[in-house]
């Protein structure tokens, strides 16, 4: 992707993490309106971008995932290690809104979790998009969900130590073909991420 293509990154800190004020909500519900709200600030920023590109990593991926849902304005999903663990999923109902992702057939989507990831699996997310088994790095056409790339680091874990560099590079190659696809329907070349 080209420098230029880029015209803001915003990266935030949920709710009562580290220096943001507010307090954790068991149940995330905060969470997924804050995550929506922060989307729909930059978008109608002046002069801002008129299209996101949303990467979410852990939890953050099943917010990413519910804002990319809501919002039509957003042109790419990149979801690294989401949570799929049962804790997870009872408390925070994080395969629910990743399956959200059924309802953008339009949008491209990938998936990254490293081999020895203690709180997502492939079998995990291949449950939550109703996905056939497949080879890691395939893209899997599915009527509901469109095109979705799954990749397995291998050697990794949740927290991907000592292969960042690896994993930014997979993210940037696969917003950058996003972006292509993007122009070539004709959205406009405003993309942010």
């Amino acid at each position: 992707m080209h420098a230029e293509a880029v015209q803001i990154v915003i990266r935030y800190n949920q709710r009562g993490v580290s220096t943001s004020s507010g307090s954790k909500s068991i149940w995330g519900a905060s969470d997924l309106t804050d995550a929506v709200s922060v989307c729909q600030q930059v978008l109608s920023l002046h002069d801002g971008p008129q299209h996101l590109h949303l990467i979410g990593y852990s939890w953050g991926a099943c917010l990413a995932a519910h804002a990319a849902a809501q919002l039509k304005q957003v042109t790419a999903f990149v979801g690294v290690s989401p949570v799929t663990g049962s804790v997870a999923s009872f408390f925070l109902r994080s395969k629910r809104h990743l399956a959200e992702l059924r309802i953008r057939p339009d949008l491209p989507k990938m998936l990254i979790l490293g081999d020895h990831d203690q709180f997502s699996s492939l079998s995990g997310l291949q449950k939550v998009f109703q996905l056939r088994k497949q080879k890691a790095g395939l893209q899997t056409p599915d009527s509901m969900l469109g095109f979705i790339r799954m990749e397995t680091m291998a050697d990794c874990d949740h927290f991907f130590a000592n292969h960042r560099a690896e994993l930014a590079q997979k993210i940037m190659h696969f917003c950058a073909s996003a972006y292509e696809v993007a122009n070539q329907r004709g959205i406009s070349q405003s993309s942010s991420e």
